[in-house]
Formats: C-alpha cells, sequence, structure tokens
C-alpha cells in the first residue's frame, strides 16, 4: 500500500522538556510539558502532535465513552504487545501466514511496525513515558491481533482466515488491509460471513503515493475497479480536509478520516510521524468503537449508518474521492437518535455521491457555490431595478 513514513525516536519526557518538530510535511513547533489533568492528560507536547485528537475535541467524547468493552479486530503484521501504549490492551488471535508474529502479538514490520501503529491509533493508552505517551482514539478498546504478513505483505488466504478467526473471537469491529488485498473472492466471501455477524469491517482505500484528488496516476494506481460491498472503505486527509492520495479508479470510498501527517507507536518504544491510509482506517474504526461502545444495543448497521450521517461534508479538496465526507467521532457519539436502517448502506448499487443528494442530513452544494448564487441574484436584482428606473423615467413627460 502506499505510505510515507519518517521516524524519530521519542525521547523521556518531563515538565520543561519539549519534543522536537515532526517532519514529513508537519512542522509541530516544540511546546513545553504542561501537567496532566482532567482537561489534558497529556503532556502538551506530545498531545499538540497528535492533530487529529485535537481536531475531533475527543475530551468531550471521552466524558461518554472511551471504547470500553468493545473489540477490534487488527489484522495486520501483528501487534507489538509489550509496547507500553499497548500494554494490556492487546490479545494474540493467531498467526495465519508463516507464523512469523506467533499468536499475533509480535510486529513482523520492521522498523516502525505497521500492525502496532494502526492498533496504537484505535487504542493507544498514552503511558509511555510515565502517562506521556500517545492516545487512541477509543483507549479503552480491546486490540485481537492477527498476523497475516508474508514477504512483507499480507497474503490474501491469510487474510480470509484472519477474518473469519475474528468473528468466531466476537470482534465487534474488524480492521482489515487495503483495498487491492481484499478485493479477492476468498477475502470478499469471508467477509460477507463478518457482515453478516454482526460486525463492522473497515479497509483503507489504495491510491498513488503523492498523488492529488481527482488523478488516476502513481506507482501504486491499479486499472481494475475495486468493489467491497458493505466495508467501510476509508481515504485518508489531512488537517485541511485534503484527500492525501486519490483512490484507485472506480473504487468505491464510503469516508474519509485523518491520515496524513499523523502521530503513531511503533516498536522498540520508537514513534512514526506518516500518511497512510491504513491510518484513515483505523480512525473510522476506533470511531465505531466509541458509537458502538456508547449504544451497545445499536448494530454495525446502525452503527455504520450513524458514522455516515454525522460525517461533515468534504472540503474542496476531496470531492468524490472522501464519499459522504469525513467522519466525525464527537457528533456520531453525541447524536442519540437511533439509526432506522435495517440493511448495510454500503450495499447499495449506488455510491456515495448519490445517496447523498437525497439525505436531509447532507447538502450536494458546497458553500463556495451557494455563495456565488446569491452573489449572482443579487447583481441581477440590482440590474432589473436600475433598467426599470431608467426606462420608467424615459416613460414620463417633462410637466410630470
Amino acid at each position: 500500500m502506499a505510505r510515507m513514513l519518517e521516524r524519530f525516536r521519542l525521547r523521556r519526557l518531563a515538565f520543561g522538556t519539549c519534543l522536537a518538530a515532526l517532519v514529513v510535511g508537519v512542522s509541530a513547533a516544540p511546546a513545553a510539558a504542561v501537567p496532566a489533568s482532567a482537561d489534558r492528560p497529556q503532556t502538551q507536547s506530545v498531545y499538540d502532535a497528535q492533530w487529529p485528537l485535537r481536531g475531533a475535541n475527543v475530551q468531550r467524547v471521552w466524558t461518554t465513552t472511551k471504547g470500553q468493552g468493545i473489540r477490534v479486530a487488527v489484522i495486520d503484521s501483528g501487534v507489538d504487545a509489550s509496547h507500553p501504549d499497548l500494554v494490556g490492551r492487546v490479545t494474540g488471535g493467531g498467526d495465519f501466514a508463516n507464523g512469523a508474529s506467533g499468536d499475533g502479538t509480535q510486529d513482523v514490520v520492521a522498523p516502525e511496525g505497521h500492525g502496532t501503529e494502526v492498533a496504537s491509533l484505535i487504542a493507544g493508552t498514552g503511558k509511555n513515558f510515565d502517562g506521556d505517551g500517545l492516545l487512541g482514539l477509543a483507549p479503552e478498546a480491546k486490540i485481537l491481533a492477527y498476523g497475516v504478513y508474508e514477504d512483507g505483505q499480507p497474503d490474501p488466504s491469510a487474510v480470509a482466515k484472519a477474518v473469519r478467526a475474528a468473528v468466531a473471537d466476537g470482534a465487534q469491529i474488524i480492521l482489515t488491509p487495503s483495498s487491492s488485498v481484499m478485493a479477492r473472492p476468498a477475502v470478499l466471501a469471508a467477509v460477507r460471513d463478518a457482515l453478516e455477524s454482526d460486525a463492522v469491517v473497515v479497509s483503507g482505500v489504495d491510491g498513488g503515493a503523492g498523488s492529488t484528488a481527482g488523478t488516476t496516476t502513481g506507482p501504486a494506481v491499479m486499472t481494475r475497479r475495486i468493489e467491497l460491498p458493505g466495508v467501510v472503505t476509508v481515504a485518508a486527509v489531512d488537517r485541511n480536509g485534503k484527500v492525501w492520495s486519490a483512490p484507485e479508479p472506480g473504487t468505491r470510498v464510503a469516508l474519509a478520516a485523518p491520515g496524513v501527517d499523523v502521530l503513531a507507536a511503533s516498536t522498540d518504544d520508537r514513534y512514526w510521524a506518516g500518511s497512510d491510509s491504513s491510518f484513515a482506517a483505523s480512525w473510522v474504526a476506533g470511531a465505531a468503537a466509541l458509537v458502538r461502545a456508547a449504544h451497545p444495543g445499536w448494530t454495525a448497521v446502525q452503527t455504520i449508518e450513524k458514522l455516515i450521517d454525522t460525517a461533515r461534508p468534504s472540503g474542496t479538496g476531496c470531492t468524490d474521492d472522501c464519499g459522504y465526507g469525513v467522519v466525525d467521532p464527537l457528533k456520531a457519539v453525541s447524536d442519540t437518535t437511533k439509526p432506522a436502517a435495517k440493511t448495510n448502506p454500503l450495499l447499495s448499487a449506488t455510491g456515495p455521491r448519490q445517496e447523498t443528494a437525497t439525505r436531509s442530513v447532507r447538502t450536494a452544494v458546497d458553500p463556495e457555490r451557494i455563495m456565488f448564487f446569491v452573489v449572482s441574484a443579487a447583481a441581477a436584482l440590482m440590474l432589473y431595478v436600475a433598467v426599470t428606473t431608467v426606462f420608467i423615467r424615459r416613460q414620463r413627460s417633462p410637466g410630470d
């Protein structure tokens, strides 16, 4: 999958120290650490480096839920269960490839550890460095780790077996590898069973590294159409809502989420800052865990419907590449209206943009276009008044 990463070693933090500015397009200025509190449990330097959390106003989200009791399956390169930010949150589900990850609790991707990264963005506890580590969106969720990597890449047959194992292990959310791996008959069959078992299945979308919205070129771009019925496919956006990498041509995108210049935990107490659609998928998986924890009686279908209905309209740099919009965890958790959906909206034959036009909670016209129409209408009205006034004056006699 297309991804860009830059590693840096995060040294032990203490009050009065600061975090060096992140690289790979992010330049977070160092800030002095502040005492932990109910309002800000992290030191300011680490917390401020996690821009997706700050932008989502997670402190308000966490007054309702932190994802307690929800099982999230991470089907990837394995998860380093010994990382301080993940200790106590990871359970091994097994390795279905060559066994290199043991029971799934060892990460076979060196040196950054891909499965560890995505797991930390879901359930990182922030316990590293005496409580100054990295937090996930749903820090009290449980990670079920499954290894599926063979020769540095996810093996489709192993992915299919892991999906079925995750269902048997009671996973309510299943985070899978990227869309190109998922579009295999064996995997799709396993996913159908998972959907029927009331699991939310989430996957990042592949694209050309560094490509922009609307383009169809790049080293990872493929020509075949990617259809993953029922799967919450996710595109990565930056802090301005601009899509990072255009999806493969024909790929249907359900939602978008933060996935650019994101800080994630890695192996050996390290952290990486980088861009990856899997990071965005992790964010959506975490949001789904929060919704299911806040509303334990809701089904997977209702959870997906709520994420769609509360998604923010995408920015001008996103357009059709962001599906229904950018996921909003706070709105998704705060909106307690129970969705009426009985069937998965992502099984529909129409794409998100077609359905969006019929949803009262969304608008198909962006603010710039609305402003254009308003200004044009006002100008037309002024011109009409001016012409009418001149016409009336010419019709009046001098005596009048």
